[in-house]
C-alpha cells in the first residue's frame, strides 16, 4: 500500500499489481483503455479532429466515422468533468481517512475524484501518480 496526503486527508492505495483485487484491476484498467483509445480532455478531442481530418484526405470513410465516435465520447468525458485516466486512480483507493472505499461503480469513481479534486489534487497529481503506477505494474 501506498499512503497520499491530499489536503489534510490522508489516501490509502494500491500500489502493487499483488494487492490489487481482480475486481478493481478491471475496473483500473476499464478505465485506462477507455484514456488511451478515447481520452477525457480536450487534448484527446484536438487528436480525434486531426485523426478525421487525415481519414477525410484518405476518403476513409469507416475510420472517420469511428473517430467521431470516438470524439463524441470525449466530449461527453470533458462535459461531464470525467478523465477516465482519472478514474482509473480512484479506483486503486483503498481507504480515505481509515474509511474503506467498496463502491467502485463509474458514478462513485466520478464522486472520488470530485473530492479529491476539492481537497487539492489537480490534474498534474493523478498524471503523475497513474505514470508512476502504469511503470510499477509493468515491471510486477
Amino acid at each position: 500500500m501506498k499512503i497520499e496526503r491530499i489536503g489534510k486527508h490522508t489516501i490509502e492505495r494500491y500500489n502493487s499489481i499483488d494487492e490489487l483485487p481482480t475486481e478493481r484491476f478491471f475496473t483500473y484498467n476499464r478505465m485506462l483503455l477507455l484514456d488511451s483509445g478515447i481520452g477525457g480532455d480536450m487534448e484527446a478531442v484536438d487528436g480525434h479532429i486531426s485523426k478525421i481530418m487525415g481519414y477525410v484526405a484518405r476518403e476513409k470513410k469507416e475510420e472517420a466515422t469511428q473517430e467521431l465516435m470516438n470524439m463524441r465520447n470525449s466530449f461527453y468525458f470533458v462535459i461531464e468533468n470525467m478523465n477516465p485516466k482519472h478514474l482509473s486512480y480512484a479506483a486503486l483507493i483503498h481507504r480515505i481517512d481509515g474509511k474503506l472505499m467498496t463502491d467502485f461503480s463509474d458514478e462513485n469513481l466520478k464522486k472520488l475524484i470530485k473530492q479529491l479534486s476539492e481537497w487539492g489534487a489537480n490534474r498534474g497529481f493523478f498524471e503523475i501518480v497513474i505514470e508512476a503506477v502504469k511503470k510499477k505494474f509493468k515491471t510486477n
